[in-house]
């Protein structure tokens, strides 16, 4: 095996293989792939892949990336979806925090948050790689921009800035987070969601949902601790790490029962009150699927 890389974040040398297995190589039901390992930095916990695969400006920039690891590329191919995780955002920030602002979300797919806070917010910005997206968010009223047009946005002044299931993606998770402080305003909020590494999931059947988890679609790997630390790094104030969980208990039981994601195949049937009471705790206890954090520039 290859000497480990140094960390992303701290750049310290003292990194551990904590994985080495097979992996995920695209969406679900794609094949495992060997040929990579997840690192662990002994200095401050930051976790990510090794090797990088390999051109990722090329991988993100064209329609590839969606095809890929989403099965899709336009918006229709898992809408439903979409709409539901873009209500869960919605409810977890609150509408009165966009209103009459300037919102910009980084890595913002099609734009169906966008889509949700247009007629709320003062102005609307999607800052998204996928060339195929663009047409279709200046064609629903926000302005685009790549990433890394600094140029562009340094002549706006955002009030909110949100990134959910992105910064997991990107080779430089410092530089992203920089960025995003550069372009708030200051007391400007950031609300920042990705996928937590302590899921409760990891400890109930590691046998076969590391190899699941484990993808060569996200480069870094994050706790709340870690998570804080990098945004603190990067300016950030007030920083508030909370969690969101997006599966329901069926989705445990499924994993649970046959050792795969879905809905349980089984007898057991539970009503809406008792899942959203099951995400709830799952949320409480810090071992949900996703880390959900708020942070300021001061």
């Amino acid at each position: 095996m290859a000497k480990p890389e140094k960390c992303g974040l701290c750049e310290a040398t003292e990194t551990s293989v904590i994985y080495d297995g097979a992996m995920r190589s695209g969406s679900v039901g794609s094949d495992f792939v060997d040929g990579h390992h997840i690192l662990e930095c002994g200095v401050c916990g930051y976790i990510f892949l090794d090797p990088v695969p390999g051109d990722l400006k090329a991988l993100y920039e064209t329609d590839e990336f969606r095809e890929r690891f989403y099965n899709e590329v336009m918006v229709d191919a898992n809408k439903a979806q979409l709409d539901r995780e873009a209500d869960v955002k919605i409810e977890r920030i609150g509408i009165d925090a966009v209103a009459g602002r300037v919102v910009a979300e980084y890595g913002c797919g099609p734009g169906l948050f966008l889509d949700r806070v247009r007629d709320a917010a003062k102005e609307t910005i999607g800052i998204e790689p996928t060339q195929a997206y663009h047409e279709i968010l200046g064609r629903d009223g926000h302005k685009v921009f790549s990433y890394g047009d600094d140029e562009g946005l340094r002549e706006i002044e955002v009030d909110v800035a949100v990134s959910f299931d992105a910064i997991e993606h990107v080779l430089d998770p410092k530089g992203f987070a920089g960025n995003i402080f550069s372009a708030l305003k200051s007391g400007g909020v950031l609300y920042l969601s990705m996928p937590s590494h302590d899921d409760l999931l990891k400890s109930i059947r590691p046998d076969v949902y590391d190899s699941f988890n484990y993808q060569l679609a996200h480069l870094s790997y994050f706790t709340g601790p870690v998570a804080a630390e990098l945004l603190e790094a990067a300016g950030f104030r007030d920083v508030n790490v909370g969690y969101l969980h997006k599966y329901g208990i069926d989705n445990l039981l499924q994993w649970s029962v046959h050792g795969e994601p879905g809905a349980f195949e089984g007898a057991a049937a539970f009503d809406l009150d008792f899942d959203a009471s099951y995400k709830a705790e799952i949320e409480r206890m810090g071992i949900a699927s996703h880390l959900f954090i708020t942070a300021r520039k001061a």
